[in-house]
Formats: structure tokens, sequence, C-alpha cells
């Protein structure tokens, strides 16, 4: 099964109007046919987006410059802020910068991995377990070990828990990218 990344839209707005222009421009614009997207519109900043998720990413169109401010202050790299008062076409401009960064982006990362430490990240996002992976690539607990690490700097991740879910979220395939 092939998983797609996860996009939530906040459209901060009191306007209905407004919302389901929206949403109508990002169904019919199909800019994110790769995404599990959410469209949702409500009158105030979220909280949930401040919780950090390696497998979503944020947009946010508003009005409101405070819920601008607070958004890049906390939580930058995975929020896309816009105002409410751009044309169509900018807004799909935008969209599709945003789809092609996060491909290049995954592609650059990717390119970082050896071979054996793309072939474990693969095996980690399936879940399988490290004695598993021992049998299976007939190496010792201490290689995959030291290839974790290596992944872990590679990939600028904090912990294993980090790397097992960035390995989740990216679960559709390293070898796609690399």
């Amino acid at each position: 099964m092939i998983s797609k990344k996860l996009l939530r839209i906040y459209v901060i707005t009191d306007n209905y109007f407004l919302y389901h222009g929206i949403r109508e421009l990002i169904e019919d614009s199909k800019v994110f046919e790769s995404y599990t997207y959410n469209v949702e519109q409500t009158t105030k900043l979220p909280t949930l987006i401040f919780y950090h998720k390696y497998h979503t990413q944020d947009i946010i169109i508003t009005d409101n410059f405070l819920h601008c401010y607070a958004v890049s202050k906390y939580r930058p790299e995975k929020t896309l802020i816009l105002p409410c008062n751009y044309d169509l076409d900018k807004y799909i401009e935008c969209f599709n910068d945003l789809t092609d960064q996060n491909d290049f982006h995954d592609m650059l990362h990717f390119k970082k991995l050896s071979s054996q430490e793309t072939l474990l990240f693969t095996l980690f996002s399936e879940g399988t377990t490290d004695d598993n992976i021992a049998i299976i690539l007939n190496i010792t607990k201490k290689t995959i070990s030291t290839h974790r690490r290596n992944i872990l700097q590679k990939l600028n991740l904090k912990n294993r828990h980090e790397l097992y879910m960035y390995a989740l979220a990216t679960k559709e395939g390293v070898y796609e990218h690399v």
C-alpha cells in the first residue's frame, strides 16, 4: 500500500464564500493529487498546528497578522502561511512551489544515504524489527545500530522515534527518490 503525505489546510475566516472558493480551487487544480489533504474552515487558529508531526504539512490562509506571526515563530518549517487576499493564480503558484519544494527536499535527503542505509531505512518504514533485519541482511545488530546512527546524522533527526516516524511518513518508497 502506498501512503501519501498528509496536508492540512486551514482557512481562518468567517467568510463562508472564501472557504468554499479556496476548497474548489484546490480540488479543481489537482495540485495536491499525491497528497492526502483536508481543507477546514475555522474562526480561530487551531492549536493542533503547533504540535510537531513529521508526516504533516500545514497551509494556513488567513487575514490576521497575529496568526502569521505565531505560526512563523513556532513552526516555520512545516507551515505555509498565505494571506486571504491573493488572486487565484498566486495561490496555485504557491501550492505548486510547495509540492516541488517537498519533492526536491526529500530527494536531497535520500541522496545522502548509502545503498545499505537506504535499504535499512526502507525496512524501518515497513516496521521490520532489528532482529528480523539482522536475519534478512545477515548482519549483526551492532551494524544495524551503526547504520541507524549514520542515518540519524544524515537526515538531521534526533532519536530513533523521530527516525521511525519519518520512515513511516515516507513509506511510499525511498527507492523512488534515489
